[in-house]
Order: structure tokens, then C-alpha cells, then sequence
């Protein structure tokens, strides 16, 4: 008996990460964050329950790690924080992981990992599980092979077939199949199910950067995924044809860079990386600016460059910005709002597929295609997309010749378990979720959230009543409005408040407590909503004299 239960991934993007069992033995396949699309006042990421995860599954042995993305990886300091699990990743997503639990739970926090070569085989004790070199848009990344009692899987989530690791991967597909006859359960990522264009390659990308570099009349602003060491190798070579002096600027390209550098992986720069101090004194013409902001984040270089208060660079007159990476799916306004202050500053700004300076790490529709007529699966079950994807790869795996029965829509938590060559789905209560707070990295509920929005929304009006050491109110609270619009008619509500909470207080009797706190939060959000359409957050602060 087989068991899988996707815990995200799947209906969204981001939040990759998938359970796998036997009737023995379960592991996690990739533990990532999902971000957060709605304005979420302070929060751009989401992680799983993991107290809950391990409640309800208590077998579970391992983490296994298809690449370092922060969808598939950014999640593990936060399980790690309540619950130690042995994780296999590839050397690239070992670096990774081990920085960002230095960074969140401390240096002297070791995660237990085992790092994976491609082709290398992890013997539990129900699975195997065996790494396979894909091409992907960052190093190292790998499908797995898993191998049970029962059935296997070929689990290839973050991929294309155009890149060094293509025939490879195709030969031990071939290999696979002789060997145990059919590859029982096809997992494939979606993301692109829906483009029917033909993906470029790297050194498609490469010509087209090739093409710009001459062309530009001052400096050249390279923006671009912090991982995709590929494109940055790119530009270093670029930049040594060119005599152009190279800066960098963001601290997650530096930190890619760095574990590129330690594992081989860097081009050789000869000296074109120059230091931020010489930035003001070289010339306009020698410069390229390689920087983090491909998806216009806050805080990013290119917005500060958009803004203009970027530390020590500028963007301008006569500056060429080439956008080298994809708009993932939620951020184009935000991208584009970007550009647009950009192009007002007079630069010229160039950007993905159109001019030829990225090509998609995801295979495209053709590709997915191709993907299934070489692994001839017996079921498919499309992940890692929204649901207009996962149909969309569901529609091509129909039109490619599987089954309608055995062409699986699986959602999100539930239980997919395949038993004598059948399967069934079975619900499964949702998966509690947490909000990470961006500026502590603490984990949050909604209660929080809605206040934030309250706040955001309707402002905040503050009480402060003086008490005696009996909590016996001495005088009339003092109330102060922060971020509401103010005219007589909310002056005259907020007076009104003020005498209403004084009479409450001064005939309740009791010293204050949560309830009587609550109580008196809830009164003045009444009376407001009684005249205004919205109430703000009302915050009570106790002064014992």
C-alpha cells in the first residue's frame, strides 16, 4: 500500500511539499514557503503546521530535497525549530539549508543532512529513493526516483528538458523502465502546462545578452533570481569579454555567489568584481550592476534604484536594465510599477522572453509533453501550479494517451492511497498554516492579521484610563485617534466613547481583567460602527496610580 498526500503545492504557487508513505515508513518530499499574494501588512511568507503535521503523522522519517528554491526549501528552519528529522539534499541545497538554520535558529544549530550526488540511491527501510540530475534554474537540482514494495514514483517538480543534465535524465528514465518494467506514478510540475510556446535555451539567453552588452550607452543593470548561478556566470563572462567592472549588490545574490564560489560552480571573474567602494570613480560606460529585485520586493535593489535612494548606484539617462527572470505569478503589478519609475528616470529597460534575455526554468507545454512520452507512466499526477495549470497538464496527459482514470486531480491534503494496481482519495482535514512575520521571523495567526488590516484599514484609537491600586477608575479616559480621519462628527463619536467607557468602568465594580478589557475594546468598536461604516483597532492601556 501507497500513500500520498500533497500538504501544498498543489492549487497555488509556492508551499511545495508532499507526503509519501507505506503502511511502515512515510517521508517529506520538499518542505517549502508559500508567499503571500493578498496585502498582508507585514507578511510575504506562509509555513505548514508542523506540530500538527508530525501529530498526525508520526512515521515520518526523512526529508528528501528536490533543490534549494525557497519554495521547496524555505520552510525546514521552522520544522527544525520543534522537530529534528534526517535530511538528503544535493550539495547545492545542503549549502543553502545549512545557511538559512545559521540564519534562523542560530550558528550553532547543525542540521542533520546528508548530502546526495546525482544518481546516488538512499536505501530506507520500506523505499528507496534515488536522485537524478534535471536542469533547472538553479545547480543541482534532481528528480527522485522512489522505489516501495508495491509501486514507484518518478517525483520531477521544478524542471526542463533543454540543459546539460537532458540526455542523462532521459538514458535513466530508459534504464528505470527496463528494469521494473512501467513507472507506475508520473508526479510533474505544471507551471508552465498552459504556454505553448518553445522554451528558450541558456545559451539562447546568453546571445541575447551578448546582443545588449554593446549596445549600451552608460551602465548596464543586470536584475535576476539570487539562484540562478547559471545567469550570473553569464554576466561575469560577459563583463571580462566586454573590460566592464562588475558590482554586486544585495546580500542573497552575494550569499549564492559565495556557495557557488566554495563549490566550484562560479566563473572565474579575473578581477571585473570590484568592490562597492570604487563604484563613485569608475565611468558610466565600464560599469554593470548585477542586483537582487527581479520581482520588484520591497526593499530589493531595483526598487530602491526605482525610487532613487539605492546605497551607492543610480539608475538613469541612458542606463540599460535587463530584467533576466520570469514575473511569478502575483507580483507583476508590482514589477511593472517598477519598470515604469525606471523608464521615468530615463533608463531603457529590457526584460525576459521578448528580448531574449531568460528563459523559463519550467518546461513548457511541449516539453511536458515529450516528458510523458518518455516516462510512458501508468498514472499521472500533475503538481506544483495553480488549478488553471494542473488542469492544463491534466488536459495534455489525456491528450498524450493516459487514461481518464488514470490521469489524477489531486488537490491539496488529499490522500491519494494506491493499493493492487487501483487507487482511491480520501479526505483529509486541512493543514493548519502560520503567517511569518517579516520583521522578527516569528510565526503568526489570523487574529493577528485581521487587526493589522483593522489598523490599516480604520486607524487605531487609544484609551488610557488611570485607575487606583483597587482598579477604580479616577477620571475620564484619555482617547487618541492615530490614522482617522478627523472632522467634529468623529470628534463628537470619540467623546461619546470617552463618557461610555468612563460609566462603564465606574459601575462595573471589578478590576480589570481580560473580559472587562474585552468588553470595553468591543464597546467602542460598536459605537463607532454605529456612525462609520468601519471600526479601527482599539487598543486599551491600564495606568495604575
Amino acid at each position: 500500500m501507497l500513500r500520498i498526500i500533497p500538504l501544498g503545492g498543489i492549487g497555488e504557487i509556492g508551499m511545495n511539499m508532499v507526503l509519501i508513505g507505506t503502511g511502515s515508513e512515510s517521508i517529506l518530499v520538499d518542505c517549502g514557503i508559500g508567499f503571500a499574494i493578498k496585502p498582508y501588512y507585514g507578511i510575504e511568507t506562509v509555513v505548514a503546521d508542523f506540530e500538527e503535521l508530525f501529530k498526525r503523522h508520526s512515521g515520518i522519517s526523512s526529508l528528501f530535497i528536490t533543490h534549494g528554491h525557497e519554495d521547496h526549501i524555505g520552510g525546514i528552519p521552522h520544522m527544525l525549530k520543534e522537530h529534528k528529522i534526517k535530511i538528503y539534499a544535493s550539495p547545492y541545497a545542503s549549502e543553502l539549508i545549512r545557511y538559512k538554520c545559521a540564519d534562523r535558529l542560530g550558528s550553532r544549530f547543525k542540521p542533520d543532512i546528508q548530502t546526495v550526488k546525482g544518481f546516488e540511491k538512499i536505501e530506507l527501510e520500506s523505499m528507496s529513493v534515488e536522485f537524478i540530475p534535471v536542469d533547472h534554474s538553479i545547480p543541482d537540482s534532481c528528480a527522485l526516483f522512489i522505489k516501495t514494495v508495491d509501486c514507484n514514483i518518478l517525483y520531477i517538480t521544478d524542471f526542463r528538458l533543454k540543459g546539460l543534465n537532458r540526455d542523462g535524465f532521459v538514458q535513466r528514465v530508459g534504464e528505470l523502465r527496463r528494469e521494473y518494467g512501467e513507472i507506475t506514478i508520473l508526479m510533474s510540475d505544471s507551471t508552465n502546462a498552459m504556454d505553448e510556446n518553445v522554451n528558450l535555451g541558456e545559451d539562447d539567453v546568453f546571445t541575447g545578452l551578448d546582443g545588449f552588452f554593446p549596445r549600451a550607452e552608460k551602465k548596464i543593470i543586470v536584475t535576476l533570481f539570487s539562484s540562478n548561478v547559471s545567469r550570473i556566470n553569464q554576466v561575469i563572462s560577459l563583463c571580462k569579454k566586454y573590460n566592464k567592472k562588475l558590482f554586486i549588490s544585495g546580500a542573497n545574490i552575494k550569499m549564492h555567489m559565495e556557495i557557488s564560489r566554495r563549490l566550484g560552480y562560479l566563473t572565474p571573474d579575473d578581477g571585473c568584481i570590484r568592490p562597492d567602494s570604487e563604484y563613485s570613480s569608475t565611468r558610466d560606460e565600464e560599469i554593470v550592476l548585477l542586483c537582487t529585485g527581479s520581482q520588484a520586493e520591497e526593499n530589493s535593489s531595483i526598487q530602491k534604484l526605482s525610487f532613487g535612494y539605492h546605497q551607492f548606484a543610480g539608475a538613469g539617462q541612458g542606463d540599460l536594465i535587463i530584467f533576466s527572470a520570469s514575473q511569478i505569478p502575483g507580483n507583476e503589478k508590482t514589477i511593472t510599477l517598477a519598470i515604469n519609475r525606471l523608464i521615468d528616470r530615463g533608463a531603457r529597460v529590457v526584460f525576459s522572453e521578448k528580448d531574449r534575455v531568460h528563459c523559463s526554468g519550467h518546461a513548457y507545454r511541449n516539453e511536458l509533453g515529450e516528458l510523458i512520452d518518455v516516462v510512458k507512466p501508468g498514472f499521472i499526477i500533475p503538481v506544483h501550479g495553480e488549478s488553471m495549470h494542473i488542469q492544463s497538464h491534466y488536459d495534455l496527459a489525456l491528450e498524450k494517451g493516459i487514461k481518464k482514470d488514470n490521469c489524477v486531480r489531486l488537490d491539496t491534503e488529499k490522500e491519494f492511497v494506491y493499493e493492487g494496481g487501483s487507487y482511491t482519495i480520501n479526505d483529509q482535514p486541512p493543514l493548519k498554516r502560520y503567517f511569518v512575520d517579516s520583521s522578527t521571523g516569528e510565526l503568526i495567526e489570523n487574529d493577528i492579521i485581521r487587526q493589522r488590516a483593522r489598523a490599516a484599514a480604520n486607524g487605531i484609537l487609544f484609551i488610557s484610563i488611570v485607575t487606583n491600586e483597587k482598579g477604580k477608575i479616577l477620571k475620564k479616559p484619555e482617547l487618541v485617534p492615530y490614522g482617522i480621519a478627523e472632522n467634529n462628527k468623529t470628534r463628537k463619536v470619540i467623546e461619546g466613547i470617552g463618557w461610555k467607557v468612563y460609566d462603564y468602568c465606574k459601575n462595573s465594580g471589578s478590576k480589570f481583567n481580560t473580559k472587562k478589557i474585552n468588553d470595553l475594546e468591543n464597546l467602542a468598536k460598536r459605537e463607532f460602527r454605529s456612525t462609520f461604516e468601519g471600526k479601527p483597532q482599539v487598543v486599551i492601556n491600564i495606568i495604575n496610580v
